[in-house]
């Protein structure tokens, strides 16, 4: 009697309408094979839908206990996935009947839950990258890195032999990768910097940044910059570290890797 009632605004001929204003082909059924579980006399649709040369098969998956119950159950799964698909497109020219406006709310329950699982998952793989890349740096040598081509001398290597008889003692030449000769590679190569390359450099938006970058990299164990493209990341912060460390005498390490996005 229910069913009766819907005449023109049961689903199957809301979907045809629709089809027909959408430039689509009048919708099709196919009748499936029972499932496990099901009761004799329950039947399943699916909706089959094509637009020239496209073709989209829909099934509710709910059985039915006669097949026009079934084949409303597939035309409003097919509509639901149409309009949801083509968010532009224009709706139905009447609302679904009662009972499958309540399936097309348990859908989009089960939509909004599926999608928030799937991002629940995506937070929860970049954690457990952070976790195992804070893990390894952790486990690595304390900072700052000894650097054994560019540390200073130990006291024990700098102990001379006594001298022999009329030999005078003399403090060695500095050699290259002593810090106090790189301190004067470093002022040199300042020095033969174009002025055009200083100006660029100093205009640059992490330049600004520079003195909190390197009080940062003293202070912190892992230092994430972040910044818009071009903003000098990846050219100037290696240079900032290196100079700050030639400076102040202190040993380090500075490794660029590509690619250099987080993310990646």
């Amino acid at each position: 009697a229910e069913r009766a009632r819907w005449g023109p605004n049961a689903p199957v001929s809301i979907l045809r309408r629709w089809c027909q204003a959408n430039g689509y082909t009048a919708p099709a059924f196919r009748q499936l094979r029972p499932a496990l579980g099901d009761t004799p006399g329950d039947c399943r649709y699916v909706c089959i839908l094509a637009r020239k040369a496209d073709k989209w098969e829909h099934a509710c998956h709910s059985a039915q206990s006669c097949a026009q119950d079934a084949q409303n159950a597939a035309a409003s799964r097919a509509l639901y996935n149409v309009l949801k698909a083509t968010p532009g497109c224009k709706g139905p020219d009447a609302p679904v009947p009662s009972p499958y406006r309540e399936i097309w709310r348990q859908w989009d329950k089960a939509a909004a839950e599926a999608k928030q699982q799937a991002a629940d998952q995506r937070q929860a793989e970049r954690m457990e990258l952070i976790t195992r890349l804070v893990a390894a740096i952790q486990s690595a040598a304390p900072h700052p890195c000894a650097s054994p081509s560019l540390g200073p001398t130990p006291p024990a290597s700098r102990a001379a032999r006594p001298p022999g008889p009329g030999h005078a003692t003399k403090d060695p030449e500095p050699k290259i990768g002593t810090w106090r000769n790189m301190q004067g590679i470093l002022a040199q190569g300042a020095e033969r910097v174009p002025e055009a390359c200083r100006v660029a450099k100093a205009g640059l938006p992490i330049a600004a940044q520079r003195e909190a970058i390197l009080t940062a990299v003293q202070t912190e164990r892992v230092v994430v910059v972040s910044g818009a493209t071009g903003s000098g990341k990846s050219t100037q912060v290696p240079q900032y570290v290196l100079e700050d460390c030639i400076r102040r005498g202190a040993p380090c390490n500075v490794v660029c890797t590509q690619p250099r996005r987080i993310a990646a």
